[in-house]
């Protein structure tokens, strides 16, 4: 009798003991991811934009030297973004640049200084039209991975990129660049999000990761 009484005792304090630290250890990581959280609560959108902008641009230089790609450096100004609020576009941005400021219809819109946004259409004295890549009209020559695979970027409300090689392998988190003659080659697109089969079945096409949205687009660079 006395030995199931003891069994029942230690069976109570092991369960006691069992609550206790569950109390404890389940909410310490609660309190420290408030605390975490808390921390980056307190950075301002602009900053963040900013650690996204230098974290593509850091990946974009390491893929360029894996590859032995030299981007030219043609100079480049900033302009600011008009708004249109509340009649906003999903595909064009119209930028405060023009051509008393150098600015000509080809030129090449960055999201930081080595990410592609989208290329200038249409200038004025004083402003510019830019197609991003939310833009259906706007089809880019890429190359995919570390095989450089040829694809075709496609832009709409969500860009994609087509026409790729069945018989080439493609995966998710691959790099894409730019690979087209009027433009710097080797410039960042995105990276691939999800692969499958077009609609015939001919071709692979996938769907793409941005760094950025079109409303994300206060400020953008210009190559001149």
């Amino acid at each position: 009798m006395k030995y199931i009484q003891f069994i029942l005792i230690l069976m109570c304090l092991l369960i006691g003991t069992s609550v206790f630290a569950t109390s404890v250890f389940i909410k310490k990581p609660s309190f420290l991811m408030g605390q975490i959280q808390g921390l980056f609560s307190n950075v301002s959108l602009d900053d963040q934009k900013r650690l996204i902008q230098e974290n593509e641009d850091l990946r974009n230089k390491l893929y360029a030297r894996e590859h032995t790609i030299t981007i030219a450096s043609s100079g480049t100004m900033q302009a600011k973004v008009f708004s249109l609020y509340p009649f906003n576009t999903k595909n064009r941005l119209f930028i405060d640049k023009g051509l008393q400021d150098g600015l000509q219809v080809g030129s090449i819109a960055l999201f930081s200084e080595r990410v592609f946004a989208g290329q200038v259409q249409n200038v004025t004295k004083t402003t510019g039209e830019v197609a991003t890549v939310f833009d259906g009209g706007l089809s880019v020559p890429v190359r995919i991975g570390s095989q450089e695979v040829n694809g075709l970027l496609q832009g709409g409300v969500n860009p994609q990129i087509t026409l790729i090689d069945k018989a080439k392998k493609v995966q998710v988190g691959d790099v894409i660049i730019t690979a087209a003659k009027d433009m710097p080659y080797g410039l960042t697109v995105g990276a691939i999000r999800e692969v499958h089969e077009d609609s015939l079945g001919a071709f692979l096409e996938a769907t793409i990761e941005l760094p950025y949205t079109i409303n994300d687009l206060r400020t953008i660079l210009l190559t001149q």
